[in-house]
């Protein structure tokens, strides 16, 4: 029995073979479950830097578009559209409209067209029927 005691003694002395092959065993064990948790700190980093990014650019577009509701709720706008889409005027204000491929016809503030030199051309004699056919069509 004190031949086994001592054997056992020796076989776990820190001398032992054995005990540093366990102690390699559990180093490397550790070291492999490190390794883990930096390569998933790097990813979560990572994830963390593209989503400050993101934050960045929604919050860029967000201000944008609270600039474009601020616009949008000017009175500068609102006169703007109301003279393009409704046709609206101030009091005292008089509009002129020149219509794009009719440099002849000029809209005053009444809204009535003043073709005065479309209608001399038409009216002379010396212009040929052609040529009146091709001012009504293409003037």
């Amino acid at each position: 029995m004190k031949k086994n005691k001592k054997n056992f003694k020796n076989l776990f002395s820190l001398n032992s073979k054995v005990v540093l092959l366990v102690g390699v065993i559990i180093l490397i064990f550790f070291s492999i479950a490190l390794s883990r948790e930096v390569v998933r700190k790097m990813e979560i980093n990572r994830e963390i830097a593209a989503l400050e990014t993101e934050i960045n650019s929604l919050e860029g577009e967000n201000q944008d578009l609270a600039d474009l509701i601020a616009y949008l709720n000017s009175t500068s706008w609102q006169e703007k559209e109301a003279r393009e889409k409704l046709n609206l005027q101030k009091p005292g204000e008089t509009v002129v409209a020149i219509l794009r491929g009719q440099e002849n016809q000029v809209t005053g503030g009444d809204g009535q067209a003043d073709n005065q030199d479309l209608s001399v051309a038409e009216n002379d004699p010396n212009t040929s029927n052609s040529r009146k056919w091709f001012n009504y069509f293409f003037n």
